[in-house]
């Protein structure tokens, strides 16, 4: 995947996050958007109420006809999406229903990054924090996305 080799690749930052991811990584979705080395590297995004956006469906991208966009339609993995979204921050909505928001994570993730890039020496404490805040807001969303697939497929 193209975040394979970025310092800040959730699974090098927070390796705990295979194991929440574990249980619903082979889902596949649809979505807008293009590949970088057959993988998700961002999809379509608009701007929304509460941060930009992006659609994804169960058997097409579930997206609203006024969302206009010349990108194909693709197909990627649940692991995908949470790996991009994790880094390009966009609310991920899957038959448009909000599954995670990783712009809601943006502190975490700004401050794990400057911890890890020793820009800023903050506590440990602090990093172990900002870490749990993301694996609970991510099983959260796994949760979420399976309570979907259950009623939409």
């Amino acid at each position: 995947m193209w975040c394979d080799n970025f310092d800040m690749d959730l699974y090098k930052v927070i390796p705990d996050a295979k194991r929440i991811i574990e249980p619903t990584k082979g889902i596949h979705l649809f979505t807008h958007g293009h590949f970088y080395e057959g993988k998700l590297n961002h999809p379509s995004v608009w701007n929304g109420y509460h941060g930009i956006m992006a659609f994804f469906g169960f058997h097409d991208p579930a997206k609203p006809g006024e969302y206009w966009t010349d990108a194909p339609i693709i197909e990627c993995t649940w692991e995908e999406v949470v790996r991009d979204a994790w880094c390009h921050s966009y609310i991920i909505l899957v038959e448009l229903r909000p599954i995670w928001s990783t712009c809601l994570l943006q502190r975490e993730f700004e401050d794990i990054m400057r911890h890890i890039r020793g820009w800023d020496k903050d506590s440990p404490r602090n990093i172990k924090d900002a870490k749990q805040k993301v694996l609970v807001s991510l099983d959260k969303a796994c949760w979420r996305l399976q309570a979907v697939q259950r009623v939409s497929v």
